[in-house]
């Protein structure tokens, strides 16, 4: 797989699920749902335009050389409204910027201050959500946040 190709095919399965309410291959077991979405054709509502069921048969193309690229979706007719709402460029909507240490360091320094509180409120106060948060990781984010601040000590 082609990692650009691979990312429109998943913005493709996105669109068609919003669109749809549903996913294009559905199956409860892997191998067959690998299966479906090497070899099944796309079933696409009636009531979809022919300007989107052409951009989703485009970003679904299975062949990933022959897969739309990002450039062709912003220009697509569907995405523009044939050039009514063109999308700005790259050029116009990227802005490239130097970011310094000291700018980086003040982004950081709040998270480590509020990993500070965090540790002495939940770590020094309480000794059995400690038992709890170690040995069930019951709140993923906190975990993260704690492991981090060890790390960084």
């Amino acid at each position: 797989m082609k990692g650009k190709a691979v990312d429109i095919w998943a913005l493709g399965v996105t669109l068609y699920s919003f669109v749809h309410g549903y996913c294009p291959f559905e199956d409860t077991d892997v191998i067959n749902l690998c299966r479906k979405i090497e070899e099944d054709p796309v079933i696409y509502s009636p009531t979809i335009s022919p300007e989107l069921k052409d951009l989703l048969s485009k970003m679904l193309q299975k062949d990933p050389d022959k897969r739309i690229t990002l450039p062709e979706i912003k220009k697509h007719c569907w995405v523009t409204e044939y050039n009514k709402n063109p999308m700005m460029s790259t050029e116009e909507n990227c802005i490239y910027e130097e970011i310094t240490d000291e700018e980086i360091a003040n982004a950081v320094q709040p998270a480590f201050m509020f990993v500070s509180k965090v540790k002495k409120k939940l770590f020094v106060t309480n000794p059995l959500y400690i038992y709890i948060f170690v040995n069930f990781n019951m709140n993923y984010i906190l975990n993260t946040i704690f492991l981090l601040y060890i790390k960084i000590l």
